[in-house]
């Protein structure tokens, strides 16, 4: 049996490299500073196994956000925000320089950023929206009703942004609002299906006798489908997942247990979602809280932690989002708090090693083997304050990946 399983996966593995390797973006060129990807995946190029970590310094204070990828080849590789007082400055820069390319005035902390392959847009806490050139030249300003969170993706030619009054798109050439559609349910997390072109949306009503909704809307803003989830509370991002990238992934906490009253943890895949009729394809149950998925299309990793009295489970999980097999798992002594990035043959995360001392700490990377979620390299990231970088692994070209720090304005840069 166990032979049977391994011969298995090799096979799946090499249709993968047929079918999946050059997989394509589903929203060319368009990046977020949290999901990285449009369609939740959080795949990156194949930059190999890292083996070395470089740091470069910016002159800012604390940086709001972890770096996003400039597309198109220019002069800069990455825009980061620094500042959360009056002024927030927005930064570009590579592995050997930067500089401060916009500064903001009265438009409160950047709290996310975006970009495709001509505009940067960043996404303030007090309601405002601004998009620049990849020069820091700006383009445009606007706004929506509520406090904007951290949600927003961009679908083509729309920035789809989640605050506590609703959902607004808004043109990403005009700065106009498109459509709005209110809700004083909470976003969970959005992101956009370029096949069937629907932006979709998971919102909660954060009770635990009611049933999250998932929700997806055309590019005028019309719903295509609502679905609720009876005794279910969406608590990960949602992330296009499969062979052909049409099922939708999420983590969440189930029906309360008559024991104890505690609820069950679980990573669930569904078809037929974006058309309203929605079919279980899996369903697992796991000890940790599944807050974090990332896909190559085939295979889907869920990651996440729970701590209580003392006791801490914490791990990633690998399932062939087609079949529903689980292939693999790792479980760790430290909480997985970051989300781990996926490619065609690698997975990419940081573990951290916190500390109240003030001094300097160092955080581990991991390279792991995706086809059994061996450990390939632990490479130390020296300096990181109480240990900590932040967000997503995320690419710095084809060739390297960069991590932010917590509160320093330092990121560093991993490179085979």
């Amino acid at each position: 049996m166990r032979q049977t399983f391994h011969i298995r996966f090799a096979f799946l593995c090499c249709l993968y490299c047929f079918t999946g390797c050059s997989k394509q973006e589903e929203t060319p060129g368009q990046y977020s500073s949290f999901d990285f990807r449009m369609d939740g995946s959080r795949f990156i190029p194949n930059i190999g196994v890292p083996s070395s970590a470089t740091s470069f310094t910016l002159a800012g204070t604390i940086l709001t956000t972890p770096p996003t990828p400039l597309p198109g080849g220019g002069k800069y590789s990455f825009a980061i925000a620094d500042g959360m007082g009056e002024k927030t400055v927005l930064f570009a820069g590579n592995d050997t320089s930067s500089e401060i390319i916009a500064t903001i005035a009265n438009g409160g902390p950047i709290i996310q950023l975006l970009a495709d392959s001509t505009s940067i847009y960043s996404v303030h806490l007090g309601s405002r929206i601004n998009c620049f050139d990849h020069e820091g030249k700006a383009v445009w300003s606007s706004a929506i009703q509520g406090f904007p969170k951290a949600n927003s993706i961009i679908a083509e030619n729309t920035v789809i942004i989640d605050s506590d009054s609703g959902i607004a798109a808004i043109n990403t050439h005009t700065g106009k609002n498109v459509w709005v559609y209110p809700t004083t349910m909470s976003v969970v997390g959005m992101i956009y299906d370029n096949k069937s072109k629907l932006i979709i949306a998971s919102l909660s009503f954060n009770n635990s006798d009611t049933g999250d909704s998932i929700l997806c809307f055309t590019s005028s803003g019309t719903i295509k489908s609502s679905i609720v989830f009876e005794t279910t509370r969406i608590i990960s991002n949602l992330c296009l997942c499969g062979k052909e990238k049409g099922k939708i992934a999420f983590g969440y906490l189930g029906k309360p247990g008559a024991a104890n009253n505690q609820r069950t943890m679980h990573v669930a895949v569904y078809s037929g979602i974006q058309s309203g009729n929605p079919k279980s394809v899996s369903d697992h149950e796991l000890p940790y809280l599944v807050t974090n998925l990332a896909s190559n299309g085939q295979i889907l990793l869920s990651s996440g932690f729970r701590e209580t009295g003392g006791d801490l489970q914490s791990g990633i999980d690998a399932f062939n989002a087609d079949d529903t097999m689980k292939l693999w798992q790792r479980r760790f002594s430290y909480p997985v708090v970051l989300p781990p990035a996926i490619n065609e043959k690698y997975v990419y995360l940081s573990l951290t090693f916190s500390t109240q001392a003030e001094v300097t700490t160092q955080s581990i990377f991991y390279t792991l083997d995706l086809s059994n979620g061996k450990t390939l390299v632990e490479l130390p990231v020296a300096g990181a304050k109480d240990g900590f970088v932040n967000g997503i692994p995320m690419p710095a070209g084809e060739g390297e990946l960069m991590l932010a720090d917590r509160s320093r304005p330092v990121i560093y840069y991993l490179k085979p």
